[in-house]
Formats: C-alpha cells, sequence, structure tokens
C-alpha cells in the first residue's frame, strides 16, 4: 500500500475543513429556513400557497439529512486523517487514488469497490 506524504495529508485536511465549513453553515441556514416554514403553517393562504410550503419543507429537510450525512463523512476522514489511515480503501485495503481523493475527499472506498457497491 503507497502511503500518502505529509504534504498530502496536510492539503486534504484542508479541503475537507473548507467544506466541513460550508456544510455548517448550509445547515445552519437550512435550520432557519425550516423554523419560518413551520411559522408559515399557520399562515391562512389558499391550497397551493399550503401545498407550495409543504414541498419545501419537505425539501429543506430531505437535503439537510443528506448534508448531515456527508458532514459525518468528513468528520470520519478528518479523524482518518488523524490516525494516519486516510486514503485507504476500507473494504480492500488498497490505496484509494489521489484522483479520486481530490473529487470526493470523504471517500472510504477505492473506486473499484464504490462501483462494485452500486
Amino acid at each position: 500500500v503507497r502511503m500518502l506524504s505529509e504534504k498530502d495529508y496536510e492539503r486534504y485536511q484542508k479541503k475537507l475543513l473548507v467544506e466541513k465549513e460550508k456544510l455548517i453553515e448550509q445547515l445552519n441556514y437550512d435550520k432557519e429556513q425550516v423554523k419560518d416554514f413551520f411559522k408559515e403553517d399557520n399562515y391562512v393562504g389558499d391550497i397551493v400557497d399550503k401545498a407550495n410550503n409543504l414541498y419545501q419543507k419537505r425539501t429543506t429537510i430531505s437535503i439537510a439529512e443528506q448534508e448531515k450525512k456527508k458532514l459525518t463523512a468528513i468528520e470520519q476522514a478528518l479523524l482518518r486523517i488523524e490516525k494516519k489511515n486516510y486514503g485507504i480503501c476500507l473494504k480492500c485495503g488498497k490505496q484509494i487514488t489521489k484522483k479520486r481523493l481530490s473529487v470526493v475527499p470523504w471517500a472510504t472506498l477505492c473506486i473499484s469497490n464504490q462501483c462494485a457497491e452500486g
């Protein structure tokens, strides 16, 4: 297994921290949006307004759930960097390519195993 250099670890850590910060900001925004949607539930509007509000609320909650999953994956990747086992496929133990880590720095599987899982 070809290990990542210290420079690689620093680069991916920086990238993950930036992404984590963006997600936290987005989740805070989503939280406020959902609060607003609940306030609007008491709004006396027509059925189309209420249906639109419900749709927006569900969509925002769904997106926030995906963002939380991604945030968890980023936090786990940061822990793997600390433990110096970042970039190793959790399924086969081989090095995940730098190209893949550059695109998906929180990846836990090499491209072969990711494709096998669908």
